[in-house]
């Protein structure tokens, strides 16, 4: 049973993007079944976004599916700002990747945050991102 396997998994409150991260996939049936707040995109339908038809088209299908299940779109895996544009002005609403910050030391992350990410973009032509 999909809620027992989540529990003795650690998962106290459910999103998609932990589920397929887990197990590879994630179950459309899921999405209907569990309180989400978010519908992650996965980072290899983005890689191929701009060159890729039928990327774009599921990419698109999926943050449609999203908003209109009222989740938050989570693209993963943005690396070029051609990309956020796309994802943006499909309504998508938050973004992971290397276009924002790569991993970082925490102490390095602390120093980022504490000197502002709109002053300090972690990379060239980034800083109107924040």
């Amino acid at each position: 049973m999909p809620e027992t396997w989540l529990s003795s998994n650690g998962a106290t409150s459910p999103d998609a993007s932990g589920i397929s991260k887990r197990t590879g996939y994630a179950s459309l049936a899921y999405l209907k079944r569990f309180p989400f707040e978010q519908l992650k995109v996965d980072q290899s339908f983005i890689r191929d976004l701009e060159s890729d038809p039928d990327h774009a088209a599921i990419v698109h299908a999926i943050i449609g599916m999203g908003r209109t299940l009222r989740l938050q779109g989570v693209a993963e895996g943005v690396e070029r700002s051609s990309q956020h544009q796309f994802l943006a002005s499909h309504g998508c609403a938050l973004f992971q990747g290397y276009l924002f910050g790569r991993p970082m030391p925490i102490g390095e992350l602390e120093h980022w945050l504490a000197t502002g990410p709109a002053s300090n973009p972690p990379f060239p032509g980034t800083r109107d991102l924040f």
